[in-house]
């Protein structure tokens, strides 16, 4: 792993909003996808003696998503990080499959969530830049062209996307070269679904 994206990684939680120390209790939301893999991979790289684990959502919405949850779970077990595999029922009836989706995935990590744990996830820039343009094209007030929050309230704890300034390709990239293995998710790879 380059030097400079765990350099880059370390400055975002020594200048973070929230206090992040070696007692902090951290969560990777971890779907099996290249992003979460490697933001797990080098939050476990960066300080190995963490508080970690990493929570895994099934929605099941697909035919596959009990084999992409065996693979989160042989993931964190090649790293010794505990997992907490969590399923939700989806509702779409009222706002759209993925907005249901992930409303139900982010109340049931917040249930899950430790008083005080900071929750992970691999957003990044790429995911920033189509979180603006689609709140432009629905028509956003001032508040939506904030885009995504870097750190945040959330549950228990805080929610915190410390790859925001790195695009997939920096990412995938690096997870290339270190040689990780990852899930080619369907609904990462298809535009109807915004995240």
């Amino acid at each position: 792993m380059t030097a400079t994206l765990l350099d880059r990684l370390a400055e975002r939680f020594q200048s973070a909003a929230v206090s992040v120390t070696p007692q902090t209790p951290l969560a990777v939301a971890l779907s099996g996808g290249v992003d979460s893999v490697m933001l797990l991979a080098a939050v476990h790289r960066l300080n190995p003696s963490a508080r970690l684990r990493c929570i895994h959502v099934d929605h099941q919405l697909h035919q596959d998503s009990p084999q992409w949850a065996q693979f989160c779970v042989g993931y964190a077990a090649d790293l010794g990080v505990e997992i907490t595999c969590l399923s939700v029922d989806i509702d779409a009836r009222r706002d759209g499959l993925e907005a249901a989706a992930r409303e139900a995935r982010y109340g049931a990590i917040a249930q899950a969530m430790y008083p005080g744990e900071l929750l992970l996830t691999a957003h990044h820039a790429d995911d920033q830049l189509e979180t603006l343009l689609y709140r432009l094209v629905r028509g956003t007030g001032v508040a939506g062209l904030r885009g995504i929050r870097a750190v945040e309230a959330f549950g228990p704890g805080y929610l915190m996307r410390p790859f925001l300034n790195e695009t997939r390709a920096t990412i995938l990239s690096e997870a290339q070269a270190l040689g990780l293995r990852w899930l080619e998710v369907p609904t990462n790879e298809n535009p109807r679904f915004d995240r």
